[in-house]
Parts: structure tokens; C-alpha cells; sequence
């Protein structure tokens, strides 16, 4: 079997999207038995992400929202790389290029060494401010046998930095066996504050200005009161105070439930919840969320924006994809799902999943990155 390692310097019991992302692709690759799978990350705060049959060098631990500590980790990189290289004798490295990513470079230099590089998201969202990630995600990809991309925007940056070597666009995706529609009972603090009757709209994930959470709020607020709509907000961040101020001014607040950030595997409950959820790609800042393919997994219909990874939304109808993202169209989105029969929307979820779990599973994406069956 293939001699694989994985580098990251994500936690792979981090929360944000992006380290979810990577650790549900690093969980899929685990569980591929025709892999001999090695793994170079920081040191995890639960070691049980991290199967026994896997032979881990870990990086120094990474403080949340720290600059410095991309640079101080270097000398435990190379300390790492170098005994990963020795023990492991890798004939696949598969990296997912962040902030710091430097020294792996050296792999794609090695003779008898295939070198893939990973850029998901958090690079293209920061080339336009950081000169120096502009350069490293180039270094990479120039030396990369092939660069894997979450969207096509990432893409069409690197033909534009004049990166002329393979790349691919491979979506994010969803565990099918780990998101599925009504595993539990609804949570409580739903149960206790939106009606039986309601018409309830979702979001999960951070409470960025990228999400447009604000936008959500806005429209639910101007569906009509006949529709009883409750609006279920799961996850926290920079933007959660304005928003509660938000849902106040917007009138909403008695309907509208913050959750908090909750652990990721009990997401699919609060999924299950909902009617209809919501997560847009913004134009400014474009994104492959994650969210939109667990959403589906657990047989809802979603609300997002047209791109070119999610034309499948429309073509398979599973949801509404906008043109752009203002109260408006959320609006309208809204009501066209809201005028549907509870049995419509239902036959609309469940053609969602069975889309996903045929073209978006992650076991699905290890099998495009390495080769082989999982």
C-alpha cells in the first residue's frame, strides 16, 4: 500500500471551518485501509482525532490567532519533516498549505517523492493584503506534481501568480455515515423556543461578515407573519453581538435562537431542526462552504449563491442558488421553499443527500487525491 503523509498546521480539534474541513479529509484518509497513513500536526488537545495506527510527529502547540507562532514552530517543522522522512520514507506528501507553510516545499524537490499541495480557502482569502502568502502559495504550487483547489476562483489566482502545473478543483464534501437527517432528539434550547408550526431557517458556522448572517436576519424578518418563521443561528464569532442587537431592532429576537458554538458531531441535530438553511459564497471574499454539503447530507434544502461548485443545487433541485445575496433574493428564496408542502421540501432533502453521498463524500475526495479505493 502507498506510503502517505499528511502535513497540516491546522489543530485538528480546532472549530472554525477550515480546520474542519481538514480534519474530516485527515478522517477519511485514516479510515482508507489501503493507505499507510502518517500525519504531521500540531499537537491535537484530544489525541483520540488521531487513530493509533498512525504514525504522528507533532508540531509545537498552536495559541489561537497568534502570527508568531507560524514562525517560532519552524524549528519543530523541520525537526518533524526530517524524522517523518527517515522513519516514514514517504512516497506521497499531501500538504495543506497554510500561513507558514515553508519548509515542506523541500519534498517537492525529492527525487522519488510525489508532492501535492492542498489551498482550500484561507490563503485566497488573504492574497490581497499578504505579499509574502502570495509568494509561499506560489513556491508550493510551482513545485507541487499537483495543486488541489476547494473553488475555481483559487484556481484562476494561481494561473494569474503563473503556477503552469496541474491543478485541480476537488469541492469540499461531507461524511455521509457521520451527518444524517433526525439522529436525536431536536436540542432543547430549539424545543423550548420555536413553535411545532413554525417555518424555522438555519445557519451554521461562524458569525462573520463573509456569511452575511446579517442579511439572513434582515429577510427572515421581512417574511410575512402568516409564514411564522423562527430563524436558528448555531456557532459564534466577531459579528454575534451585532447580530443580537440586529434580531432585537429587526423585532425577531422572541423567535430567533443563538445556540453557541456546539461540538461539530452533534451539528446534524441541530440541522435536523430546521426547515431550510442558509450559506452563501460571498462575492468579495469567495468560499466552497462546507456547510452546504453537510446540510444536504442531513436531507434539507439550502439556500445559497450561484458558483460554479454549486451549480449542482439548481441542476439537481435541492435548494435555491441566488445571483447575488441581498434581503431580497433571501426573501424570495425563503418563500419559494416556504410555499412548497412540507412533503416537497422533504423529497427535495432527500434528493439532496443521495446527491452528496454519491459525488461529495470525503472518502470520495481521498480516492481523487491518492489513487486508491476506499
Amino acid at each position: 500500500m502507498p506510503r502517505v503523509l499528511f502535513i497540516t498546521t491546522e489543530n485538528l480539534t480546532g472549530k472554525s471551518g477550515s480546520t474542519v474541513a481538514t480534519t474530516e479529509l485527515f478522517r477519511a484518509m485514516a479510515d482508507c485501509d489501503t493507505v499507510d497513513l502518517s500525519l504531521i500536526a500540531p499537537t491535537p488537545d484530544d489525541p483520540s482525532v488521531v487513530p493509533e495506527s498512525v504514525s504522528s510527529y507533532w508540531l509545537t502547540t498552536k495559541p489561537a490567532g497568534t502570527i508568531k507562532w507560524h514562525i517560532r514552530h519552524q524549528p519543530s517543522m523541520a525537526r518533524a519533516l526530517f524524522t517523518a522522512l527517515i522513519s516514514e520514507r514517504p512516497e506521497l506528501v499531501i500538504v495543506r498549505v497554510g500561513p507558514s507553510t515553508v519548509l515542506p516545499i523541500v519534498f517537492g524537490l525529492l527525487p522519488g517523492v510525489e508532492y501535492k499541495v492542498l489551498i482550500r480557502g484561507f490563503v485566497h482569502r488573504n492574497l490581497s493584503i499578504q505579499l509574502p502568502v502570495k509568494a509561499l502559495t506560489w513556491a508550493n504550487a510551482s513545485v507541487a506534481d499537483e495543486t488541489v483547489v476547494a473553488f475555481e476562483a483559487i484556481a484562476e489566482m494561481l494561473r494569474d501568480l503563473g503556477v503552469r502545473g496541474g491543478i485541480s478543483v476537488v469541492p469540499n464534501a461531507v461524511d455521509p455515515n457521520r451527518f444524517v437527517s433526525d439522529e436525536g432528539p431536536t436540542p432543547e434550547e430549539i424545543r423550548d423556543a420555536v413553535d411545532d408550526d413554525a417555518f424555522v431557517v438555519g445557519f451554521v458556522g461562524s458569525m462573520e461578515d463573509r456569511h452575511r448572517v446579517d442579511i439572513l436576519v434582515e429577510a427572515v424578518a421581512s417574511l410575512p407573519q402568516s409564514v411564522k418563521p423562527a430563524l436558528v443561528l448555531v456557532g459564534d464569532g466577531p459579528q454575534q453581538t451585532t447580530l443580537e442587537e440586529l434580531v432585537k431592532e429587526a423585532g425577531i429576537r422572541d423567535s430567533t435562537v443563538f445556540t453557541g458554538l456546539v461540538p461539530h458531531e452533534v451539528v446534524p441535530r441541530y440541522i435536523a431542526s430546521c426547515d431550510v438553511l442558509y450559506g452563501i459564497s460571498d462575492p468579495d471574499k469567495p468560499s466552497n462552504p462546507i456547510k452546504i454539503y453537510e446540510y444536504l447530507a442531513c436531507e434539507r434544502p439550502v439556500i445559497t449563491t450561484q458558483t460554479p461548485e454549486l451549480g449542482f443545487v439548481e441542476e439537481e433541485r435541492v435548494g435555491v442558488a441566488m445571483d447575488r445575496v441581498t434581503v431580497k433574493s433571501v426573501h424570495d428564496a425563503l418563500m419559494d421553499l416556504y410555499s412548497m408542502s412540507s412533503d416537497e421540501r422533504r423529497t427535495m432533502g432527500r434528493r439532496g443527500r443521495e446527491y452528496v453521498s454519491e459525488n461529495h463524500s470525503w472518502s470520495a475526495v481521498v480516492d481523487e487525491l491518492i489513487g486508491v479505493g476506499t
